[in-house]
């Protein structure tokens, strides 16, 4: 019985984990058709000190990309990011790149806006240190990136690493923009 139940809870334990390491390419993967209100109270100060809140940002596409400086793959996806803003952002699009970094608040925004200068990136960042967005959008790991439409509501979840200003991501968003 007990070699049973440790068996069950090993094979538990592997598709969880399976769960969490997996990612596929294809939008359809990780798209989530859903509602608005558990994004609608997020609010970060960004790099200034100002308060970005999402219910202040009805109307627009907003992509949430949750990311640290110590994440490889946050880093290597901020560039496809910027060009997607400077392509797509006169058409209503947003991006906010949330720093989940865990750094003291007298320190965080010259760390974070140091960082993004020496990445080249000019993306608008908002400070996240307590990890909140984690939280409310659900978060299984770095990086991870929300997609709402002008009302708020989500469209698009992905885990892990991507290229937001070729096919198929950038498909999504401008779907997300014309509807």
């Amino acid at each position: 019985m007990r070699r049973l139940a440790t068996l069950a809870f090993l094979a538990g334990a592997a598709a969880l984990l399976a769960a969490v390491l997996w990612r596929s390419d294809e939008p359809e993967a990780h798209a989530l058709h859903g509602h608005a209100a558990f994004a609608a109270s997020y609010a970060a100060p960004d790099l200034a000190g100002d308060t970005v809140a999402l219910a202040d940002l009805r109307g627009e596409v907003v992509v949430v990309n949750l990311w640290a400086t110590w994440c490889r793959p946050c880093v290597r996806e901020m560039p496809s990011l910027q060009r997607l803003q400077d392509d797509l952002g006169d058409r209503g699009l947003r991006v906010l790149a949330v720093s989940v970094d865990r750094l003291p608040k007298a320190r965080a925004a010259e760390e974070v806006g140091r960082f993004m200068e020496e990445i080249g990136v000019e993306l608008e960042v908002l400070l996240d240190p307590e990890g909140r967005a984690e939280r409310v959008f659900g978060s299984l790991g770095l990086p991870t990136t929300i997609v709402l439409d002008r009302d708020g509501a989500l469209v698009y979840r992905r885990l892990g690493e991507g290229r937001w200003d070729v096919p198929p991501l950038r498909d999504r968003i401008v779907a997300a923009l014309e509807s």
